[in-house]
């Protein structure tokens, strides 16, 4: 009788599946290694700027980083600007032609020919004054939107001062005139008269017309100034008789003094043809010496 002999044997399919775990297994730890991130630390000196070639480090431009922060946001900055219109400002040495660059760049023409500015004409500014307005605005680098608001500001504060001096100056001859008034007294129309006929005298077109347009027809110099030559102009209308003739509280003054000091005048002698006129003379005189009507 055949002896027969059993071995114990794992089932097939069983020993597959294990022997693909094992192999899933593998390569899944080969993934989860290779994918694990390399670690290594990075020594950053106290000094960042050890950490730099000595040629840089020196740099104007890292005085004012302090860490390695700020180094990296001045590079965020800079790269920002790559490619952006700049402009450059001129350092203490630099040259009129590197400002004209400056200029140019900001708007300035680039001739004298093509610097467009207008002129107010409220300024009354002449050609010729305008050419070097232009002149001048254009070598100083002056934008034209600069030179407009420039020349705006300058008509109308000379307008204003124009008409500040022309006030003054109705002020002051105003005052003279009040003046002159208080110094002629009854005999100011009678001076003035006598001014105008010896302007009348002078016969000047040319001095009349600059009477009047300079205003100096009221200027209390020259109306002193007329009336005596009007006094010695022998006219009708000038020449009065000395008891209407109006006189100055001063004239008038030493016309009195000259009476009352002449003993043989009639005024001092009651009995005389004449008194009765003399008194009223000299009565008149001190009118004209106080200013009374």
């Amino acid at each position: 009788m055949e002896e027969q002999t059993t071995t114990a044997t794992e089932p097939v399919g069983q020993t597959a599946l294990t022997a693909e775990n094992a192999n899933i297994q593998t390569t899944q730890d080969q993934v989860e290694a290779v994918a694990a991130p390399v670690t290594s630390s990075v020594v950053i000196p106290d000094n960042w700027r050890d950490a730099i070639p000595d040629e840089v480090k020196s740099d104007p431009s890292f005085q004012s980083i302090v860490d390695v922060a700020g180094l990296a946001k001045s590079y965020v900055n800079a790269q920002k600007m790559v490619g952006a219109d700049k402009i450059v400002v001129p350092g203490k040495h630099a040259t009129p032609d590197d400002w004209k660059a400056v200029y140019n760049k900001l708007g300035l023409a680039d001739s004298l020919d093509s610097y467009e500015i207008d002129i107010p004409k409220e300024g009354e500014i002449d050609e010729e004054m305008q050419k070097e307005i232009k002149e001048t605005f254009f070598k100083a680098g002056v934008l034209p939107n600069q030179a407009q608001e420039i020349l705006k500001w300058y008509v109308d504060n000379s307008a204003q001062q124009t008409e500040n001096a022309q006030k003054q100056e109705a002020a002051a001859q105003e005052e003279a005139v009040g003046e002159l008034k208080k110094e002629w007294g009854q005999a100011y129309d009678s001076n003035v008269q006598k001014a105008r006929m010896a302007i009348k005298d002078v016969d000047s077109v040319e001095l009349n017309e600059w009477l009047d347009k300079s205003g100096n027809g009221n200027n209390p110099v020259l109306i002193k100034a007329f009336a005596k030559i009007g006094d010695h102009l022998k006219e009708d209308t000038i020449e009065d008789g000395e008891t209407n003739k109006a006189l100055s509280p001063g004239d008038a003054e030493t016309e009195i003094n000259n009476i009352l000091s002449n003993r043989v005048h009639p005024y001092h002698n009651k009995m005389h043809a004449n008194h009765g006129a003399a008194v009223q003379e000299v009565q008149k005189l001190h009118q004209q010496k106080f200013g009374v009507e």
